[in-house]
């Protein structure tokens, strides 16, 4: 048997297979376990879906705007299929635009919802951005924001 470096002193049974080498076994034992009746599903993921709102960054302009780049991140343990951002404005402000999200204003009161256009679910540990434009800011207070999830 010719030998190289991979397999050199290791009998024929632990030379390294290919990826689809591989997954054809695997296919081939999962099939063997369904039909004798022995497998199990994996539980799904439990627990309660979280996640926060933070602004990453804010662009001053000298109108009297500034927009604000905010990460939502999944901090549950399991996937977020909506979230929720809520903050208070400063009196004075408006949200002028926003991208990625959809608004609500009621009062000083806003709410960013995730989009039920093109949105994808955020996987554990991942995030999902938007931006929004206010007018009428008199100091550099960005509000803070609390997040909700949907699992």
């Amino acid at each position: 048997m010719k030998s190289n470096r991979l397999t050199a002193g290791r009998s024929h049974l632990s030379r390294r297979r290919s990826p689809a080498v591989c997954a054809a076994v695997f296919s081939a034992a999962l099939l063997v376990a369904t039909a004798s009746g022995t497998a199990s599903a994996s539980p799904a993921a439990e627990g309660t879906a979280s996640c926060t709102a933070v602004t990453q960054e804010v662009i001053y302009s000298n109108n009297g705007e500034y927009s604000a780049y905010v990460e939502v991140k999944n901090t549950g343990p399991v996937t977020i299929n909506a979230w929720r951002a809520k903050g208070t404005l400063p009196e004075g402000q408006s949200v002028r635009t926003q991208w990625q999200a959809v608004l609500t204003v009621d009062g000083s009161e806003v709410t960013f919802d995730s989009t039920p256009y093109g949105y994808r679910p955020i996987q554990v540990g991942r995030s999902d951005y938007f931006v929004y434009t206010v007018r009428g800011y008199q100091d550099t207070r960005v509000p803070e924001l609390t997040c909700e999830a949907q699992g």
